[in-house]
């Protein structure tokens, strides 16, 4: 069993990467549409995504430049999908492109953050919770989710609105799909409370009913909120 305290050696470097990322990734409001990617079936889609150049000290532990190449690996992933949900049709259902099954890679990827979590759980719930928040451009830990939309928004600001709350509902689905695999390993590496807590309190957040939301993401709404259940399930077993 692995020692209940937290190992958090790479978690320093793992965040500059992330915020060294977070420059030339799509955040909040300030997204910029993509280019369409290659449709499915093609030689490029076939192939694995482009992992970002790693640069690790000579003098680096073999355990930092594994986590550190798996979290470069998990954030390169998820843009790609990402950017494929956004070149999608808003009525297309998020489970088409995200569920388990559909891409082994990445579920490769989260496989392995599951079974490298048994030694350093928190820390890799921590920086999970970091790319989250930087995805979001979240900063305040007290951030309350709501639809973007509203029944008075102008026609083509909704669509917008409409197109930016289908990347926050894709982001949720990959944070709950990763959750849900990290968080089986709390019997063999004990998380603190606080981080309980915060995963506790984002799922909540997601089951709230969105009084008056009309949109085409109602449907993507319940799937990520199903997900989110999920992980209170996995913690309610793992406790």
């Amino acid at each position: 069993m692995a020692s209940q305290q937290d190992s958090g050696f790479f978690e320093i470097s793992i965040k500059y990467l992330l915020k060294s990322w977070s420059n030339t990734s799509p955040v909040g409001n300030g997204y910029i549409k993509p280019p369409v990617p290659p449709a499915s079936g093609t030689q490029r889609e076939k192939g694995p995504p482009t992992m970002l150049p790693i640069n690790v000290d000579p003098d680096s532990k073999p355990g930092e430049y594994v986590l550190k190449s798996l979290f470069v690996n998990f954030t390169t992933q998820a843009e790609r999908k990402i950017r494929i949900i956004m070149a999608e049709p808003l009525e297309k259902p998020l489970t088409k492109s995200l569920q388990r099954g559909e891409d082994p890679q990445f579920d490769q990827v989260i496989t392995s953050m599951s079974s490298l979590s048994e030694y350093c759980l928190p820390s890799i719930l921590r920086t999970l919770f970091d790319w989250y928040k930087r995805q979001n451009g979240i900063e305040d830990e007290s951030h309350e989710y709501r639809p973007r939309t509203s029944n008075k928004s102008k026609s083509d600001e909704q669509q917008r609105d409409y197109l930016m709350e289908r990347r926050d509902l894709a982001i949720d689905f990959i944070f709950s799909l990763v959750l849900i695999e990290v968080l089986k390993q709390i019997p063999l590496h004990p998380v603190i409370d606080s981080l309980i807590h915060d995963v506790i309190n984002l799922a909540f957040k997601h089951f709230k009913y969105k009084e008056g939301y009309l949109g085409p993401n109602t449907g993507n709404m319940h799937i990520v909120a199903d997900l989110y259940a999920e992980v209170i399930g996995v913690l309610a077993q793992a406790k």
